[in-house]
């Protein structure tokens, strides 16, 4: 347990932990008459590997006021694995804000969907982290800002109309 919050911790810091701020620790749903209201660039990105021989694909995003957001992409050796990597970041947030399921384009469901409140320490700032699975890989969204988090899922990843946040 101890070791996967170090390797966690080293991930983060790796990626170059984000300035302080206040974060809304509520996550509200974005109005859609303000979705894509912040403009991303891409920042630093590249592959490493992770215990067990995970390949993980990394990003960082930065809107024009500042706000960075992390995409991380776990590649699984199964579906099984990549939804038993989801259950551990449930285990270690805070608080579960959302629950539900992430459908394709077409309206298919392709896996389960979480928001998560992750809490902060001396070293790592509060986040609010959007993670789900499709298959075997796992996508995590991070950022201090739910808005910014929330805008950048919904610009990258288009949300179809049929998604349900129930389960």
């Amino acid at each position: 347990m101890m070791n996967l919050r170090l390797s966690r911790y080293f991930l983060r810091s790796l990626l170059c932990m984000l300035t302080i701020t206040v974060i809304d620790a509520r996550l509200a749903a974005v109005p859609e008459s303000v979705l894509g209201q912040f403009e991303f660039e891409r920042g630093t990105s590249g592959k490493a590997l992770k215990k067990g021989g995970i390949e993980v694909s990394f990003s960082r995003f930065k809107s024009k006021d500042g706000t960075v957001v992390e995409r991380e992409v776990e590649d699984h050796k199964t579906a099984k694995a990549a939804r038993a990597a989801l259950q551990q970041e449930i285990k270690h947030s805070s608080k579960v804000m959302q629950d539900g399921y992430r459908y394709d384009a077409h309206g298919n469901q392709v896996g389960r969907k979480v928001e998560l409140f992750l809490s902060g320490s001396a070293n790592v700032p509060e986040q609010i982290e959007i993670a789900w699975t499709d298959g075997q890989l796992l996508y995590l969204l991070r950022s201090e800002s739910s808005k910014h988090v929330l805008d950048f899922e919904r610009q990258v990843y288009r949300k179809p109309s049929t998604e349900d946040s129930s389960k």
